[in-house]
């Protein structure tokens, strides 16, 4: 392959590259709003259940125990145990994604660097031989020019 066609190549595998970059980092950036609702709704429901926790004790500690009530709390008081488990599972996940994410973000850019420093070497290699070129055929011109006189 003649060195222009393989600087032209070496040019399209880093915009290739450079937009590959552009769309892991996008995707990290999905990865981390997902994250971040995952992380509000998890400390929503830890405060629910501190709430219905805290029922829970009042509803103990007052001075008449109804039963009705203590089943009705004991109740939400599981359920809300549950519901943030799940928001705390469905938080560890997302931020098991984001990591993931990020780590293909980071190849992507490792990527990205070693092509556009493949290109900047493929154009200096691709500039010395046309100025070598130059230089040998001015050289020839003026070797011409002396054998002609």
């Amino acid at each position: 392959m003649k060195p222009r066609n393989q600087l032209v190549q070496l040019r399209r595998i880093a915009q290739i590259r450079d937009l590959q970059c552009t769309g892991a980092q996008a995707r990290t950036g999905e990865a981390a709003a997902v994250r971040g609702e995952a992380e509000r709704e998890s400390a929503v429901e830890a405060e629910k259940l501190q709430l219905v926790a805290e029922g829970w004790q009042a509803a103990l500690a007052a001075p008449m125990l109804a039963v009705d009530l203590l089943a009705l709390w004991s109740g939400e008081l599981i359920r809300q145990d549950d519901v943030r488990r799940d928001a705390e599972s469905r938080l560890r996940e997302a931020q098991a994604e984001l990591d993931l994410r990020h780590g293909e973000w980071a190849r992507a850019l490792a990527c990205r660097d070693a092509a556009y420093e493949m290109t900047k070497a493929a154009t200096r290699r691709h500039a010395r031989a046309r100025e070598e070129k130059l230089l040998g055929d001015a050289t020839d011109r003026h070797m011409h020019r002396r054998h002609a006189l």
